[in-house]
């Protein structure tokens, strides 16, 4: 998937659709648009084409949340080293379905922290309360791709 594909390099296809008088929204930073694909984490506000609110369970220095969904795959959020579930979570603001979910794991280090975590999906903003992705357990990849074919709000 490239940044903004199918429409001019300033515009983004809410459909899906390749022909460029469908093409009517800014694409933010980060955004990408493909047949396949829209990148709903980034399309928020009244416009649609601002990141989505982001959340974690507790955060590590300036490693912070809105860190996760800026479109800048280097840069990371980090929480406190805790024996809790520590979660990120995205408010989408409004429900969708999520076919599957791209997740860029560190680049600079620490890859096995992300082995064993899972992808939550749900209408209600408690972690526990919504429903894990079946494909969703990570390894120590760069770049993992996981199919969820879940609707909801939220996502952990």
């Amino acid at each position: 998937m490239e940044v903004c594909q199918t429409c001019p390099s300033s515009s983004l296809s809410l459909q899906g659709s390749t022909s460029a008088a469908d093409c009517v929204m800014e694409c933010p930073a980060g955004q990408f648009h493909s047949e396949m694909a829209s990148n709903v984490a980034r399309m928020c506000g009244p416009a649609h084409n601002l990141a989505c609110p982001t959340v974690l369970s507790s955060t590590l220095a300036e490693l912070v949340a809105a860190n996760g969904n800026d479109g800048n795959v280097r840069t990371t959020v980090h929480t406190l080293l805790k024996n809790e579930p520590n979660t990120f979570r995205i408010n989408f603001q409004q429900t969708h379905h999520i076919h599957f979910v791209q997740i860029f794991n560190r680049f600079d280090c620490c890859w096995d922290r992300l082995r064993g975590a899972h992808i939550r999906i749900g209408s209600i903003p408690l972690w526990s309360e919504n429903l894990v992705c079946p494909d969703a357990e990570f390894n120590t990849d760069s770049i993992q791709k996981r199919t969820c074919n879940l609707s909801g709000r939220y996502i952990f």
